[in-house]
């Protein structure tokens, strides 16, 4: 080939290059005639109701109070389950006698606990009593607050 042909392939190759391509159907077109826009159409009465906003301090005050609740009826319901074993050995009153489910009635009660010597614990009653009720109030603890954060709706925080 000619230098002379190989140049001018070159050059159109070049301005092939540079110019967009465009279809045949674009350039025939009108210019005057924009391009019709589709339309969007929204119903809102489709639309699900926008969740309600609750503020982080809130929450988390929530939070906090369902993880108490659950360590202190986790402990509670242990004592009960435990026939006052649990908080006894520790020095406090059995959940039991607190609520009257030692059977009869309150005065019957109190002169028996008077009458009653108190039992002695041993070091290791007592230490194993409180690693338990720990145990307790931490499960308990975990469970409410586990269940506030996943199912927010128990508290009240959604609807």
């Amino acid at each position: 080939m000619r230098r002379s042909t190989i140049a001018v392939l070159l050059v159109a190759a070049t301005v092939a290059t540079v110019v967009p391509v465009a279809p045949r159907a674009a350039l025939a077109q009108d210019a005057a005639k924009p391009a019709p826009s589709p339309a969007l159409t929204v119903d809102p009465a489709q639309l699900p109701p926008l969740p309600r906003v609750i503020p982080a301090g809130r929450q988390e005050q929530m939070i906090l109070v369902a993880t108490g609740a659950g360590a202190a009826i986790t402990v509670i319901l242990a004592d009960i389950l435990t026939g006052g074993l649990l908080l006894a050995p520790l020095g406090v009153p059995g959940t039991g006698s607190l609520l009257g489910l030692s059977g009869g009635t309150p005065a019957t009660v109190a002169a028996a606990a008077a009458a009653a010597a108190a039992p002695v614990y041993s070091v290791t009653q007592r230490l194993i009593a409180g690693i338990v009720t720990i145990a307790a109030a931490w499960g308990g603890g975990y469970l409410g607050g586990y269940l506030a954060r996943t199912h927010p709706d128990l508290l009240g925080l959604q609807q």
